[in-house]
């Protein structure tokens, strides 16, 4: 064999069979017997074959592999979606590419990365930013290369797996007021993100289906950071009239609402309730958080799924499916001890 840069031809000549047997096997395409395909890959991987991805989709072929673009690698959620997406992509025999634009949002930025997966580097693409810019995306995915957003509740012109976000925020919320709360505070995440829209909408129709109508005051915005936790709850706490429960849009600003109660000398849940949402590993810490369960691992798992299915449909039709797919997960409300009734309530039932 010539040395250098292994090539088809020589993994063919090396198996006994065609270049276009090779290729099939590659590519993973086309009716081959167990026994060549087992030979051929064999051969590929102990003569340390490396695919050329742009010329194989230049040729129309695979390359097997799912991009996925998230925002910031560091942060525990999109972590999770990632955990669940590489074993959903193994699972379907796919690898898993991963791009991080990084916590700075920059909408030239993350279209760059999209545009150097779909040309070539993948053949479809997850995609978890919070603020992704959708007309490019979906100029992306009707060009050919399959798209999945990932909890984004923005659109629904392009196939997305949520979690179930208006029910999980009602139930957090009906549960502070089954508890006798009625001073119930909210604090949002970032206020381009759908998500926290609908589960800002779900903390309104809670109390109006009680007849209760949340102060303005109670509603703050703390972009999804456990620092914005933190200063949104010690404002509150300073109001005439303070909220005896707060209902934080995601578990890591709910960790800064605990924080922020320590830091005043309050105690979680006797003197304030708190509930999150997504049920990280960190809200079963001290003090275990009622949280909503919105596993994450299962949106990526889930997505990847997903996305096989659209790029087994784009190879068989030779179109994109370009209709809203929607497929929505369960959520539910975990129950630990971060809440209680409040005390004037269970002074009054005493």
């Amino acid at each position: 064999m010539t040395k250098g840069r292994v090539t088809i031809q020589d993994i063919a000549r090396e198996a006994g069979v065609s270049k276009m047997t090779v290729s099939k096997v590659l590519n993973n395409q086309g009716s081959i017997s167990e026994a060549t395909r087992e030979r051929v890959l064999r051969l590929a991987k102990d003569l340390g074959y490396v695919s050329n991805f742009a010329a194989r989709t230049l040729k129309g072929g695979r390359t097997n592999v799912l991009g996925m673009l998230v925002a910031n690698i560091g942060d525990l959620y999109f972590a999770e979606m990632v955990r669940g997406a590489s074993d959903g992509a193994r699972a379907v025999g796919k690898d898993l590419l991963l791009l991080s634009t990084g916590a700075t949002y920059n909408s030239a930025e993350e279209q760059r990365r999209v545009s150097m997966l779909a040309a070539g580097m993948a053949d479809g693409l997850l995609i978890a930013l919070p603020r992704s810019p959708h007309d490019f995306l979906q100029s992306v995915h009707r060009a050919g290369t399959p798209v999945v957003l990932l909890n984004d509740l923005r659109q629904d012109d392009l196939p997305t797996v949520n979690g179930e976000n208006y029910r999980g925020a009602l139930a957090a919320v009906e549960h502070l007021l089954d508890l006798g709360h009625t001073r119930v505070a909210f604090i949002g995440g970032d206020t381009c993100s759908g998500q926290s829209q609908v589960r800002f909408q779900a903390y309104q129709d809670a109390g109006a289906q009680r007849g209760l109508e949340f102060p303005e005051t109670y509603i703050r915005t703390g972009n999804f950071k456990y620092e914005g936790g933190l200063s949104e709850t010690l404002s509150l706490l300073e109001l005439a009239e303070p909220p005896t429960a707060i209902f934080a849009a995601n578990d890591s600003m709910a960790q800064g609402v605990l924080d922020a109660a320590r830091q005043r000398g309050l105690r979680v849940p006797e003197d304030l309730s708190v509930v999150g949402f997504d049920d990280l590993f960190a809200a079963q810490m001290f003090p275990p958080l009622t949280s909503v369960r919105h596993s994450l691992y299962d949106l990526g798992y889930q997505a990847a799924l997903l996305l096989d299915e659209l790029i087994g449909a784009r190879l068989e039709s030779g179109t994109v499916e370009a209709g809203p797919i929607l497929r929505e997960l369960p959520s539910e409300l975990v129950v630990r001890q971060s809440t209680a009734g409040p005390r004037f309530f269970l002074a009054a039932s005493d």
